[in-house]
This record gives C-alpha cells, structure tokens and sequence, in this order.
C-alpha cells in the first residue's frame, strides 16, 4: 500500500494537468509571457493574465487580453491594461487558433472579435449559429450582429429573435463608441437589421416601436432610424419617427454644441431630407412644410 507522502505526490494541479495536453505552441507562447520583458516593469498586469491563463485556459485569457483594447475613453487603469496587453497578443496563425477555440467554448469577448481574428467565414457561421440558442444572452446578440454580414438565412427564428433581442435591450455593445457617441448595444445592433433590408419585415414594429421611446441616445437614433428605412422601405414613416426626438435637439440645444451622436441624427435626417425633397410626387403637405423648417435648422447646425 503507497504511503501517504508517494499518494500525495501523485497529484497533480489541475493547471500541471492542463499544462500536459497543451499544443507545443500554447506552451512556448504561455513560457514566453512568464519570461517577458513587461513583466519586469508591469507586474501586475501580467501576473493576472497568466492567473486568467490558469484558471480559464488560453483560449478563453487570449480572448479577454483583445477585448482589453475596447475600454471607455478616460478610463487610465484599463488603457494602461490594454497597452500591456496587446504587444503581448500572439501573431497568427496561433491568435486566430485561440479565438476560434474561445469562440466554441462560448467565450463572448471571441464573439464579439471572431470577424477581425478568424477569416474563414465557414468557420465563423459554423460557431455564430450555434451560439444563437446559447443560454448567455450577449452571445446570441454578438452572433446575430456577425450572421448579418454573412448573408445568413433570413427565415431563421432565432437569428431574428436574436436580432429583436439586442434591439429592445439596454446594454453597451462597443465602451469606445458608446463613451465617445453613446451608441449602444441597440444601434450596433439597428445597423445589422439594416443589412436585412425588406426581409428583415418582421422586425419593423420594434423598430417603430424603439423611436417612440424618449430615453434613447441621439445615436442609437441615427441607426434605429435608418435600419427602419431599409426595411420598411418608406421613407415618410422613417422621417415621421425621426423629426421628433430631431425637433427635441434643436429646441433644446438651439445655439449650443452638439456632442458626436446628436450631429449623427441630425446627419441622417439631413440625407432622408434630401431624398424626401428629390420625389417626384408629395401627398403629405403637413410634413413637406415641417421638414423645409428642420432642412433650415439642420443647415445651421451642419452646414454644407
């Protein structure tokens, strides 16, 4: 019978284990970050990177390493993170191997960046359409954005569901753009039902429905509007759905600065003004008369 000691020794940690059925590759990478240089003069950062690598797989602490990039304007702590992180990112083919890997294991940071580090798009469809019945909700949304710019099937019920799903829900998609125009999670995912056009029908109540709602971000405005164009293909139902929270800006901020949203609503009521105004045929006198005040007032603040 082995003694205790020879028992005890024969044990190993779950991260020696993982460690034995590594590809060389992911072992010679994972041994040149505990040896690099950053370390030296960047500790910590490092240090909870390799402890992510322990705990998490190198899949899954790749994935979270390029979602470091994607931090909200003014944040110095997760800059300083990303600047460290990202000279150590691996190059290909290994980095795409791993985003891959994260991206079947359900990994959302390798969702939202499986486009940029997996090129093959056969590879991209076969881990996008499996995530759209995952039990994590931002995964179903990041796979139904990605599945809009690979001509996915636009009968499937929970790609459109899923596409429903991002537009109604408050949640931030890209911390860059959200800090920098406030679009969210909504607009990222307005700009994919546009890429539907008229098949995307069935979701043109909600589209309707999201304008109507006075709390939304001029940005997520922009998109949800224009997204409503492209499937409705009525340009008179857009514009009446976008002249009012446009109207609201200019009352509100008649004279004052716009921040980068507000100019992208207005941007976007501009350009539905000018193929209103290149019609042929005009029923709707009330709104040719609203919208020849707003051409005015969207010139003052975006001259041509």
């Amino acid at each position: 019978m082995p003694d205790k000691k020879s028992s005890t020794s024969s044990k190993k940690s779950k991260s020696e284990a993982r460690a034995e059925t590594l590809p060389d590759s992911w072992t010679e990478y994972i041994e040149s970050i505990k040896n690099h240089l950053s370390r030296k003069f960047q500790p910590t950062i490092v240090d909870e990177f390799l402890k992510e690598v322990e705990e998490k797989g190198l899949p899954h602490a790749i994935a979270q390493a390029v979602d470091s990039k994607d931090y909200t304007r003014g944040d110095i702590w997760a800059k300083s993170q990303s600047d460290v992180l990202t000279p150590l990112l691996p190059g290909n083919p290994l980095l795409g191997e791993l985003i891959k890997k994260a991206g079947l294991e359900g990994s959302t940071h390798a969702l939202k960046w499986l486009p940029e580090y997996v090129g093959n798009s056969k590879d991209q469809k076969e881990i996008l359409i499996a995530q759209l019945k995952s039990n994590n909700s931002e995964n179903r949304r990041w796979a139904a954005i990605h599945l809009s710019r690979l001509n996915h099937d636009k009968t499937d019920e929970s790609y459109l569901e899923a596409l429903k799903e991002g537009l109604c829900a408050d949640w931030v998609a890209s911390k860059q753009e959200h800090s920098s125009s406030g679009l969210s999670g909504k607009g990222e995912t307005a700009r994919a039902i546009a890429r539907l056009g008229k098949e995307g029908s069935s979701l043109l109540d909600p589209l309707s429905c999201e304008l109507e709602k006075s709390n939304l971000e001029a940005a997520d405005v922009a998109q949800i509007a224009s997204a409503l164009n492209q499937v409705s293909q009525d340009l008179e139902l857009a514009l009446s759905k976008l002249i009012v929270p446009a109207e609201n800006i200019l009352n509100e901020k008649r004279g004052m600065g716009l921040h980068q949203g507000e100019k992208e609503m207005l941007k976007t009521l501009k350009n539905f003004i000018k193929l209103w105004n290149q019609k042929a045929s005009k029923e709707n006198k009330e709104l040719e008369t609203k919208l020849e005040f707003l051409q005015r007032e969207v010139e003052y603040h975006l001259p041509s």
